[in-house]
């Protein structure tokens, strides 16, 4: 059997007795499923199974009156999903609304069919007259054909299948040599079924996976000291020309009268400027009785300061003097704007150097050509011209000219720190990525990862594609392969069903004639009205089997049946205890009974202890649960009610307890347990008669019988004392006959 992980949820809002019950359980193995759930009656069992019934059978219920009073709207959902594949999900919604129609949502392949007191009121009193429909039947002469062609397709299938898995082999080994854990989510990613399936693998990795390998062997060795060391950002200097150009137009544009000093002094001052101002300025004060320059008393009429002050008063020094601050400072924004692009040009060749073993980082980071030098030369050569000779009369071309260089020098200002944005953000991200350096690498082998997924999807498409063409031929072959089968009429398989059931649980009590699809009793009397001849469990179990025989119904073809999932709303109640054990035999016998390939899904609920029991002890149920008003409650130990009872009994038997109401039931309970054990087929009375212990108990059978039916007596039927021999009696058979027992309860 397959070992399939699963999970059941079910959610009931505003429906039943519950405002919000929500409950998962994920230990559900095993296909098919085959669940018990333990839930006392008002826990909200039979409401599940109408709610499933529901999303197939809308006439039996009215909507409005599933939900809770006092609310407009109740909503279901019942999901069962296999844990190791999200694709294979089977999940029932439905929403019932006051004012409006339901809404019912289906998903999956599984074919629901529910059992519960709804079905016995409509399907009891007589068989469904109208069954049409056929399943398969016995061979025809042409099918071994179909037979072969599906054998071959299947093999090459397989031969597919294992070209696949090898190229799946084959890489995760490449992957397993560069360091990859195969323990890790994404390396669960490289299986049959995801390249098959999934279409998702991540398109944004562009690069291939040579680049990508290169990129993380060289990122995981990556030594601590380059971890270790931080860059700093690029500072963004102050540069602007906006004060220095209106200087520039002024300068250039001034009209002066030349001075009448002779050249020759001229010069001397132009190249002695601030010696000369200094000594002006000294020459000033009245410490100062000699020239500063001649060192001769100073004589106001012969002295050469009055022709340098003379000179630095005119317009023709002040002009040039401003000229050449201007000069100086063009040199000075040119000297810092270059060594702004020297140190962005350091920083990027740095991060262009790490981006080797950094793949994460900008790998093109280029520094702006800084042309504005030669446009500062320019502005400043015409600024010369001006210097050298005053009267000069800049031209129209030299304004344009240094218009010009004026508008590259802001651009090669701007590009330079727009770069210096982008070189920022890279060392940002270089700074981050070395401090987060382990999520890094995790990344990394993640993108590797889905970049091999991707490159073998691509690989292995045209094989995938021819596979899932070879799939649907053969689903195709098989579907012609049920059409040329014999087909047999449904009611003809129903009603032997049911005879084949009927005489299983009933022996030769009832039997149903197959031909007037009426149920007889042994006396051959026709049982036309059930409700009235019948007793309530056997009304109950007479249905059960009907319901069980009318699966049959429910399929198209012979591969729907492992697709049926059968919803049992406590199929034992009200039934004598002995039949409890026919029933549960019955289940587990399904495939059987039915003829079905495959055996069943079915969940069962119950509030019978000893029905459950018998369930799990016997393994008819895989996973058991109970159902209380909070969630659902997986059950890991067995139920074992007859050692319940056995205990009881024996405190009865010792004087430890008195008798009370549920001795009876409890004497009742073990021996139909016994007797059942040692004779399927014979009654509780013969077990009492048989074994002398019990016989010389002569009221046991009166006192089961009349007091575990719950019975209002006015005095006592048998007194005490009766009922603790009584016990001791039973106590004594067992302890002959089944000593282990006595010593398990007393342990």
């Amino acid at each position: 059997m397959e070992d399939i992980k699963k999970c059941i949820k079910i959610k009931l809002k505003n429906i039943g007795p519950y405002d919000n019950w929500d409950s998962s359980v994920k230990s559900i193995g095993y296909n098919p499923i085959k669940i018990g759930v333990f839930a006392k009656n008002g826990t909200g069992k039979s409401t599940i199974a109408k709610q499933i019934q529901y999303t197939y059978d809308q006439d039996t219920f009215e909507s409005k009156k599933l939900i809770k009073n006092g609310t407009t709207q109740g909503d279901f959902l019942f999901e069962i999903k296999n844990n190791n594949n999200s694709v294979e999900k089977n999940t029932l919604k439905v929403s019932h609304y006051n004012s409006k129609n339901s809404s019912v949502k289906k998903e999956g392949s599984f074919i629901y069919y529910v059992f519960n007191k709804e079905y016995t009121k409509k399907n009891i009193s007589k068989f469904e007259d109208d069954i049409k429909g056929f399943i398969v039947g016995e061979k025809k002469k042409n099918e071994t054909e179909i037979e072969n062609k599906v054998k071959k397709l299947e093999g090459d299938r397989s031969k597919i299948f294992s070209e696949i898995q090898n190229k799946i082999d084959k890489n995760k080994a490449i992957l397993k040599d560069i360091g990859i854990r195969t323990n890790t989510k994404e390396f669960a990613l490289l299986s049959f079924e995801n390249l098959k399936y999934r279409n998702d693998f991540d398109n944004t990795l562009i690069e291939n996976f040579e680049s990508h390998k290169k990129a993380y062997l060289k990122f995981s060795k990556i030594d601590e000291s380059t971890l270790e060391t931080e860059i700093l950002e690029v500072k963004e200097p102050s540069i602007s020309l906006i004060d220095v150009m209106p200087s520039i137009d002024n300068q250039l544009n001034e009209i002066i009268t030349i001075s009448n000093t002779s050249k020759e002094l001229k010069d001397r001052i132009d190249s002695n400027k601030d010696f000369i101002i200094k000594g002006v300025e000294l020459s000033r004060s009245n410490d100062f009785k000699e020239c500063p320059f001649c060192e001769s008393e100073i004589d106001a009429n012969k002295s050469p300061l009055d022709d340098y002050i003379s000179y630095l008063k005119n317009q023709e020094s002040i002009l040039k003097s401003n000229i050449k601050s201007t000069i100086s400072e063009l040199k000075s924004i040119s000297e810092e704007l270059k060594s702004f692009r020297n140190d962005l040009l350091d920083k990027s060749n740095t991060l262009n150097t790490l981006s080797v073993s950094f793949p994460q980082l900008d790998r093109n980071l280029k520094c702006p050509k800084n042309n504005a030098v030669d446009d500062f030369k320019s502005i400043i050569q015409i600024l010369e011209k001006k210097l050298n000779n005053v009267i000069y009369e800049a031209s129209n071309s030299d304004f344009i000219k240094i218009d010009s260089c004026h508008t590259n020098i802001n651009i090669s200002i701007k590009e330079l720190k727009d770069f210096r944005i982008s070189v920022n953000l890279v060392i940002t991200k270089y700074n981050n990525i070395r401090l987060n350096y382990k999520k890094e690498i995790t990344k990394l082998r993640k993108n590797l990862i889905l970049c091999k997924c991707k490159e073998l999807k691509e690989e292995v498409s045209d094989d995938i594609n021819a596979y899932n063409t070879i799939e649907k031929d053969i689903y195709d072959l098989q579907i012609k392969l049920e059409g040329v089968k014999e087909k047999i009429n449904k009611e003809k398989v129903v009603t032997e069903t049911f005879s084949e059931l009927i005489k299983a649980v009933f022996h030769d009590k009832f039997y149903f004639a197959k031909e007037a699809s009426i149920l007889k009793s042994s006396d051959n009397f026709e049982i036309d009205d059930a409700d009235s001849f019948l007793s309530e469990g056997e009304l109950k179990i007479i249905s059960f089997l009907h319901y069980l025989s009318s699966v049959h119904t429910y399929v198209k073809n012979k591969t729907d049946y492992k697709n049926l999932f059968l919803v049992i709303d406590d199929p034992v109640t009200s039934v004598d205890f002995q039949y409890s054990y026919s029933i549960c035999t019955i289940i587990n016998n399904l495939k059987s009974h039915l003829n079905t390939i495959s055996d069943l899904n079915f969940m069962i609920f119950t509030h019978n202890l000893e029905f459950m029991e018998i369930l799990s002890s016997n393994r008819i149920i895989k996973d058991g649960f109970e159902m209380t008003p909070n969630k659902l409650i997986k059950l890991n130990k067995t139920f074992l009610p007859y050692f319940e009872h056995l205990r009881d009994i024996m405190m009865v038997s010792e004087n430890s307890e008195k008798a009370c109401h549920t001795t009876a039931n409890s004497l009742r309970y073990i021996l139909e347990y016994i007797s059942k054990f040692e004779n399927p087929l014979s009654k509780v009375e013969n077990l009492i008669n048989q074994n002398k212990e019990l016989s010389e108990c002569a009221f046991i059978k009166t006192y089961i019988h009349n007091e575990s039916h719950g019975t209002f007596k006015k005095t006592e039927s048998v007194s005490k004392e009766y009922v603790s021999d009584g016990c001791k009696s039973l106590m004594n058979f067992i302890g002959n006959k089944y000593p282990e027992q006595l010593k398990s309860i007393k342990k």
